[in-house]
């Protein structure tokens, strides 16, 4: 748009310069309507982000009318009118150039934003259970984009699940696919983890970018950018219970309990953990 501006400047004064030896020029004679009305509603009001609540719909209402040039009382068409016209088609056709330059170029990544709770110090315990967490969270979202209900049943909640089961069946009905993929984790962090009795509740704030839209029989996107990715940030909770071994399934070494890895040989103890499931998913932030 700056290498348009040269062209832009010189046009103005060419129309000043008719204008001032052309009094037959008359205002009303000229009629210009052009502009750019965009209609985009991102509302979670229903629940298409694998249970999160999502309605995702993008539009676009792009208007131009050429100007047209009227007549004076005698009839005739004055040569400032028709300037005036060829420098506003000019104009909008720079201002529509500049717009095509800008929707069609690379988007970079954003950074992640900052984190909406105070989040815990990482230990290595504690990020194993963040990148348990994370792959739940993807391996969820793909099982919903494929109707995999089995994958479902081993990942959520009873109730988490029943939930998702029953939004699955109205994609369906409706012919459509709710397609997530192209996961790039931006942050990742433990808000709280507490256990009581043998019950383990662990919360995360997520920011995560993916594309995110549904499609119908066709394949045509009906809801959505499938050219443009979403930056979300979730709320997620996850429940286990903890389930502590005697010993080591690997070399039979005795363990006080609630260990996640031998000390003594390395292997994992089988139990602990390994009944992660998500059953919460809250949306905090969308970027």
């Amino acid at each position: 748009m700056k290498k348009q501006i040269p062209l832009l400047v010189a046009a103005f004064f060419l129309v000043g310069l008719l204008f001032s030896f052309d009094n037959e020029f008359r205002l009303s004679n000229l009629a210009a309507d052009s502009g750019w009305d965009t209609d985009y509603d991102y509302d979670y009001g229903s629940d298409y982000d694998y249970g999160s609540d999502y309605d995702y719909d993008s539009g676009s209402d792009y208007h131009h009318s050429s100007s047209s040039g009227g007549s004076d009382a005698g009839g005739s068409v004055t040569f400032g009118t028709i300037v005036i016209v060829i420098f506003l088609v000019v104009l909008v056709i720079c201002i529509q150039n500049s717009k095509k330059k800008t929707t069609t170029s690379s988007t970079p990544s954003k950074p992640a934003g900052p984190s909406i709770n105070t989040l815990l110090p990482t230990t290595p315990e504690l990020q194993g259970y963040l990148d348990k967490a994370y792959n739940i969270f993807v391996k969820t979202q793909e099982a919903w984009t494929n109707f995999d209900y089995d994958t479902l049943r081993t990942l959520l909640t009873d109730e988490l699940y029943n939930t998702y089961y029953s939004q699955l069946g109205v994609l369906s009905l409706k012919g459509q696919q709710n397609i997530m993929s192209d996961f790039v984790m931006k942050k990742i962090g433990a808000v709280s983890k507490e256990t009581e009795g043998s019950i383990t509740t662990l919360k995360v704030e997520l920011e995560v970018e993916f594309y995110d839209y549904v499609v119908n029989q066709n394949k045509d996107v009906v809801r959505g950018n499938n050219h443009r990715k979403v930056d979300m940030t979730y709320l997620l909770t996850f429940v286990w219970e903890e389930k502590s071994s005697d010993t080591c399934p690997g070399c039979g070494a005795s363990l006080t309990g609630g260990e996640t890895i031998c000390p003594y040989c390395g292997s994992n103890i089988q139990g602990v953990g390994t009944t992660m499931r998500l059953s919460k998913k809250e949306n905090l932030r969308q970027r």
